[in-house]
């Protein structure tokens, strides 16, 4: 009968502190976007839609960035003095 008391008063000790302990915190985070689902639907990488809502939430720094929106297009700028755009189909 000791044995067990000492045994029940140990375990109740030792899982103590994990019952009154705090969880973590975590920050609350918001992500914003849809869902396209082509993978076996499109033939090539330029295919995909874009909305108003992709264009209207990004920062547009230079009259390129536009353009990247378009599926399957590359565009880079160069790095010369002229910092004129490339485009890749």
């Amino acid at each position: 009968m000791n044995k067990t008391r000492t045994a029940l008063f140990s375990l109740i000790v030792l899982s103590s502190p994990s019952v009154f302990a705090d969880g973590p915190d975590f920050e609350r985070m918001v992500v914003y976007g849809r869902q396209s689902d082509l993978i076996g639907d499109s033939i090539s990488a330029s295919e995909g839609v874009i909305g108003y809502g992709d264009i209207e939430i990004r920062p547009i720094a230079r009259a390129g960035e536009i353009l990247e929106f378009v599926p399957g297009m590359v565009v880079t700028q160069h790095s010369g003095s002229g910092k004129a755009n490339q485009y890749f189909l």
